[in-house]
């Protein structure tokens, strides 16, 4: 048996940013099958668990001199000092047990062994060495957030809160600039955004991000995803997929793991399977772009979500059918105007759908469906040439009335009794 077989633990790759000669702490990721040589300053200097980890007896022998990189703070956000007395509050993940990780090698550089992904870590220190860029994606937004939240990177948590705040509608303003919530494109994201503001308290993302799922429209040509983060190899498809080759049926590492379990969620769309071909590999019925957006959305929310946005649905169209009542261009308010309007003099046609629209089904199917979307639009640019100018400015304003109505009351139509939405 020679010296390789008789190793407990694999050799580990080398990160090729942060492995630094001269560091004296190794986080190892056993999972990735990478590591990590950093300086010890540097973490415990933003982590409080790192601090309580790093603090230890156990591991306290003559290490390398801390070098000047360890005093680095993060861009804008100041230096976050750990309160080394007692934990933090803020953050929805529980606690690391400062004594569960520790292990020292050769050389007496400690070696800590993390089960979390590797690449949330780089996202992670990429924040602290201030590279990342202006506009970062939501994968590495959400790479930050949990690790910053598992292990008290009080600092990153901040810069990653911020972000996600900055670019995801929570206010009425926002939707106004923004009513078709294309941020969110084909909706996979909206619910990845709800999953990931329940594991970390970031309720107020939770009303637009529901909405979104509610208003999109499926049966349209499909968008592409969301332009906050690069499409990614979801899980789901290794769910789906029958392996074809040896190759395929080995595990292989995902990027972004949803938080529901796919078989316990009962909203979980599944994909038809083909018995395998004679040649031996397997087929699947390919789901159309939007079915592939749904399963992704169903996989992704939490359970109570998926019922929130059953029930949520029903309730949007019943408060757009009584708005509908209340607006000039629809033909279902009582209201006759006699003024004449354009060259011909023809009368107002307020109250007369089928002078507004030549076909009015298809205007009011999108209202029912997305009746915010559509107020905010012509709270923004109401004028339709077949109404006179006080049709057209009464049309306006109500639509803007009825946009904030309906938008404060996401919380109550969600069933979010936790969550209040900002005007």
């Amino acid at each position: 048996m020679n010296a390789n077989a008789k190793r407990t633990r694999p050799e580990l790759d080398r990160h090729p940013n942060y492995y630094f000669e001269d560091g004296n702490i190794i986080l190892a990721f056993d999972h990735d099958n990478i590591m990590f040589r950093l300086y010890r300053g540097l973490l415990a200097h933003h982590s409080q668990v790192f601090y309580d980890m790093l603090s230890l007896p156990q591991v306290q022998q003559p290490l390398n001199p801390i070098p000047a990189m360890s005093q680095l703070s993060l861009s804008g956000l100041g230096s976050p000092q750990p309160s080394r007395s007692g934990s933090r509050s803020g953050t929805a993940t529980p606690r690391v047990d400062p004594t569960s990780h520790q292990e020292v090698i050769e050389a007496g550089v400690p070696v800590i062994r993390l089960t979390d992904r590797a690449r949330d870590f780089t996202c992670l220190l990429d924040v602290i060495m201030g590279i990342t860029p202006e506009q970062p994606s939501m994968d590495t937004i959400e790479g930050a957030l949990r690790i910053s939240g598992k292990y008290m990177f009080d600092g990153v948590r901040m810069w990653a809160t911020a972000h996600i705040k900055k670019r995801l509608p929570t206010t009425l303003e926002d939707l106004m600039a923004d009513p078709s919530l294309s941020v969110y494109g084909d909706r996979t994201l909206a619910a990845r955004v709800v999953a990931l503001a329940r594991e970390f308290e970031l309720g107020e993302l939770v009303p637009l991000a529901l909405y979104a799922i509610v208003a999109y429209n499926f049966s349209d040509p499909p968008i592409p995803s969301s332009p906050l983060f690069t499409p990614l190899n979801s899980p789901l498809s290794a769910t789906l997929m029958i392996p074809t080759t040896p190759e395929q049926q080995q595990p292989q590492q995902a990027v972004w793991q949803p938080n529901v379990n796919p078989i316990q969620n009962p909203h979980f769309l599944h994909q038809q399977q083909h018995p395998p071909s004679e040649g031996g590999g397997g087929a699947i019925d390919p789901l159309g772009p939007s079915l592939t957006a749904l399963s992704v959305i169903h996989h992704t929310l939490p359970d109570a979500d998926s019922i929130r946005v059953r029930i949520g649905a029903q309730r949007i169209h019943d408060a757009a059918i009584s708005y509908l009542f209340q607006l000039r261009e629809y033909g279902l308010m009582k209201i006759s105007c006699s003024r004449k309007v354009g060259q011909y003099q023809r009368t107002c046609a307020a109250g007369n759908v089928h002078a507004v629209w030549s076909r009015p089904q298809p205007p009011m199917a999108e209202f029912i469906r997305n009746p915010l979307g559509v107020m905010a639009v012509e709270g923004k640019a109401y004028d339709y040439s077949t109404m006179c100018g006080d049709c057209n400015a009464a049309g306006q304003a109500k639509h803007i009335e009825l946009v904030a109505n309906l938008f404060g009351r996401l919380p109550e139509i969600f069933m979010l009794s936790d969550v209040m939405v900002a005007p």
